[in-house]
């Protein structure tokens, strides 16, 4: 069977943000072409931080929490909040 030649949707980046768009997309029957430019998703980390607990993941990819390649320890956490004046922490 041949590749499809069109899309409904072209996604760049197979990050958390560009993955969670592709699924959702194609959960809605969209055809998706997902692109990365790493060897694999995950690859070349552009993301940094802490994700909080949200029933998001879990509603799109079972047993998300348990699965997810950790990559290292959190040691410090820190809040930042910007508003109109200088950022706060």
């Amino acid at each position: 069977m041949a590749a499809p030649s069109s899309f409904d949707a072209i996604v760049v980046g197979a990050g958390p943000a560009g993955t969670t768009a592709a699924l959702g997309l194609a959960q809605k029957g969209a055809k998706v072409l997902l692109l990365e430019r790493g060897e694999y998703p995950g690859a070349k980390n552009m993301f940094g931080g802490m994700l909080a607990y949200c029933p998001t993941p879990e509603r799109l990819i079972p047993n998300f929490w348990e699965n997810a390649p950790w990559e290292r320890a959190v040691t410090k956490r820190v809040l930042s909040v910007v508003g109109g004046s200088p950022l706060l922490r």
